[in-house]
């Protein structure tokens, strides 16, 4: 591979390689490995209302979606918001219109592309979801996809985005990349708060999330869900501890031209 090459993979995302990576065989049973155990079950459900809540609180009616992956959020919140589902994969796109059609929902748009690249024109959405993308991109990435992300959403439009914390249950997340799988890759899998300055430079935050702490789901089955999910929803504002949790999600809105950040 030449130069020019390799820094074209820096900076774009490989089409032709994610349609393979995420393919038929990634695509397979994606739902069922990931959202149906313990953890998983009560992770889906608790983003589902954490993700509905935040976009009502901003007046949301059109919501993009992407990568829509198996339409895992989409078809939960198609009753409540008209919804685009984008994404680079063929194989995922496929497993959702099946589960779609499972489901019974019809209402929703499919649009195959890539997140750094999107077909829309500006502010064509009030809202733009985004889930479990940042640990598949590179993280030089990061800021030129949320540019783009939020290029799509009207200017009184949000943006919510979802990252991996660095920081869950304090050293599981140190433990799962430097001891067990040894890959010592942590910074580019997940954030970190010195990394969110960059992430959304030019944009403003309008409220952050950390949530799904360790063993909630276990919790939930001897506690109740609704008790725990109070608990989680408490956590999730705490500032410093909300960083402990799984996943932190932001809200975020582009500031306009020639203003300055505070």
């Amino acid at each position: 591979m030449n130069a020019p090459d390799t820094q074209l993979r820096k900076t774009t995302i490989v089409t032709a390689e994610s349609k393979e990576r995420y393919g038929e065989h990634y695509a397979t049973g994606y739902d069922e490995r990931r959202f149906t155990t313990t953890e998983g079950a009560f992770a889906q459900r608790f983003e589902e209302e954490l993700f509905a809540r935040m976009l009502h609180a901003h007046g949301v009616r059109t919501v993009l979606d992407a990568p829509v992956g198996t339409g895992r959020m989409a078809i939960p919140l198609a009753g409540q918001f008209t919804i685009t589902g984008a994404d680079i994969s063929p194989a995922m796109l496929s497993s959702a219109r099946a589960r779609a059609k499972t489901d019974g929902v019809d209402n929703l748009t499919w649009v195959e592309c890539s997140v750094d690249r999107l077909p829309f024109p500006d502010g064509q959405f009030d809202a733009v979801l985004t889930a479990r993308l940042f640990q598949h991109v590179p993280k030089q990435m990061a800021h030129a996809i949320v540019c783009e992300l939020s290029r799509v959403v009207k200017p009184d439009g949000v943006l919510v985005v979802q990252f991996r914390s660095g920081l869950f249950g304090v050293v599981l997340k140190f433990l799962r990349y430097y001891v067990i799988r040894k890959t010592g890759n942590i910074r580019h899998k997940c954030i970190f708060p010195d990394q969110v300055q960059e992430y959304f430079k030019g944009h403003e935050i309008v409220a952050r999330f950390g949530y799904k702490f360790p063993v909630s789901g276990r919790a939930a089955r001897v506690l109740g869900y609704g008790t725990v999910a109070a608990i989680e929803r408490a956590l999730a504002n705490t500032p410093g501890i909300r960083w402990f949790g799984k996943y932190m999600t932001f809200v975020v809105r582009r500031r306009p031209a020639g203003s300055v950040a505070h």
